[in-house]
Formats: structure tokens, sequence, C-alpha cells
């Protein structure tokens, strides 16, 4: 499903109707399953990210110097560009509480 919304935007639906993102997959069931996969073979070396609801997976099948990066590029500017750690604290909201900031 592919439908317009705001300028200039895409919205992309996979196996659902009620689109509410950029690009949104939905299944049933299987938490760990991963809906999306972005994919590379070159020179019988496969590389692959994916994502699923709780689940990031980087996975290569043969040993090389390839490593996961996670960056952020912040360009002019003097603050931001942290990657930050803010799971569910324990309590009666569970608010995202930072833990750790690179």
């Amino acid at each position: 499903m592919l439908s317009a919304n705001g300028t200039g935007a895409v919205i992309v639906g996979t196996t659902t109707a009620l689109v509410d993102s950029r690009l949104e997959t939905y299944i049933a069931s299987g938490m760990d399953i991963l809906q999306v996969k972005v994919r590379t073979f070159d020179s019988s070396v496969e590389n692959y990210l994916g994502l699923g609801a709780a689940n990031i997976l980087y996975y290569r099948n043969l040993s090389t110097g390839v490593n996961l990066k996670l960056q952020t590029s912040v360009l002019n500017s003097s603050v931001g560009g942290n990657i930050v750690f803010a799971p569910s604290a324990p309590g009666v909201d569970h608010t995202p509480t930072e833990v750790m900031r690179i």
C-alpha cells in the first residue's frame, strides 16, 4: 500500500491498512521475527541488518573485519548527536530513563 501524506511524503504499509508512520510492517505474532532486512551479498559474504518488534540483529556469514556501527552525524552543531540508551524504568508509568550516553 502506498499513499501520500503531507508535503512530498510517501507512506508504505505492508499487510496493514492502518498506516501511521512512513514505513510500517505488521505480523499478528512473533516478537523475534525479523520484519525488515537490509542485505548485501558480495564475494560470498552475506551481511544483513534485521529489525523485529523486539530485536535488532546484525548477521555476517563469514569472519571479516566488518563491524556494526551505531553512529550519528550532526553538522554545524555543538549539541546533540549522542547515542542515548533509555530503557523503561521500573514503576507505575515505566517512563524511559536515560542510563547511558555515548
